[in-house]
């Protein structure tokens, strides 16, 4: 893995080792990897526990955003592009998988948005429930309730990310993302995606449990099927289905 991630010299203020998580070492065949993008605390903890359910044949790897080593990453933009630098490095030609839960999907939505940008092949977008817009039930109280409770060091990296969140704006992109709902609260079932996107390129499926339960015992081995399913029609098709 070290060998991968060696910077190359183009990229010098990229710690690449310190942005990566192996969660499932490459196998022998060539099956493309899927990459996996931190949440709103810049980990990938919940990474590691999809890499233990999903089907084995293909590498997963976890990028990270927490970290003091990372407080020039201020932009959902700057988080994406140092991870599309990573990505490149591990993959250098596509087909692209990428999946993110909460904040991670939006960063998966912005790594494929720069991938396509420069003329790569991404073939699956995977949001786990990801708002567009901070959904309702969020409120200021409750957010500032929830900072309170963290570390010092991870309180910082969290409303660095919050701030990255609540001023990213999307953009338009020519492939159709994989949604996963979670069942409650029963809000908006695009998760205001259609403000990016018209309708038929998000293709949503409803999983069990709260947003911040989906990853529980219970509710995640029915996402991991939907997941997998998923990624398996993309390799049969080379689309989202």
């Amino acid at each position: 893995m070290a060998s991968l991630l060696q910077n190359d010299g183009n990229s010098p203020t990229l710690d690449f080792e310190s942005h990566v998580v192996e969660l499932r070492s490459p196998a022998a065949t060539e099956a493309k990897p899927l990459f996996i993008m931190s949440q709103g605390q810049g980990s990938v903890l919940y990474g590691a526990k999809l890499a233990a359910r999903l089907p084995d044949g293909f590498p997963i790897y976890g990028l990270t955003s927490d970290g003091q080593r990372r407080d020039h990453l201020r932009t959902v933009e700057d988080i994406a592009a140092c991870f599309v630098a990573i990505i490149k490095q591990i993959q250098p030609a596509g087909p692209y998988r990428l999946a993110g839960w909460s904040f991670g999907g939006k960063l998966a939505y912005e790594v494929a948005r720069q991938l396509l940008s420069a003329d790569n092949d991404v073939q699956f977008v995977g949001l786990i429930d990801t708002y567009y817009r901070r959904p309702t039930w969020i409120s200021e109280e409750v957010m500032d309730r929830f900072l309170s409770s963290l570390s010092p060091a991870l309180r910082q990296t969290t409303r660095r990310l919050i701030n990255a969140d609540n001023v990213y704006e999307s953009e338009y992109i020519p492939i159709k993302i994989c949604l996963f709902v979670a069942e409650a609260p029963n809000e908006d079932a695009h998760r205001g995606w259609k403000e990016v996107l018209p309708e038929h390129q998000i293709v949503t499926i409803q999983i069990p449990g709260a947003h911040d339960d989906v990853m529980s015992d219970g509710n995640i081995e029915v996402l991991v099927q939907s997941l997998s399913e998923q990624l398996l029609t993309c390799d049969e098709t080379g689309q989202i289905g």
